[in-house]
């Protein structure tokens, strides 16, 4: 009976030990995903800066409403860019 006993403890240790490590790697992953993710938005910032830099603001105005029609509705057809110039 002792050595079952012992048996059944170390299954519930090593249980206790991978839950652990589990929940060590999920919290690694989180930081890591909130750590690129804030990479990823400073480097788009810096692009859309040089974007805007570089391009005219009217054709900036106009790609700008040419995107937010074609994310609203779905698709993007001539007559939906046409409602939407400037």
């Amino acid at each position: 009976m002792c050595c079952g006993f012992r048996l059944m403890y170390r299954n519930v240790n090593i249980m206790d030990n991978m839950l652990r490590m589990m929940e060590k790697y999920a919290d690694n992953l989180e930081e890591l995903v909130e750590e690129k993710t804030h990479q990823y938005m400073e480097e788009k910032k810096k692009a859309d800066l040089l974007l805007y830099s570089m391009m005219p603001v009217l054709v900036l105005c106009i790609l700008s409403l040419f995107h937010k029609n074609k994310i609203s509705q779905g698709t993007c057809n001539l007559r939906n860019f046409e409602a939407s110039e400037l």
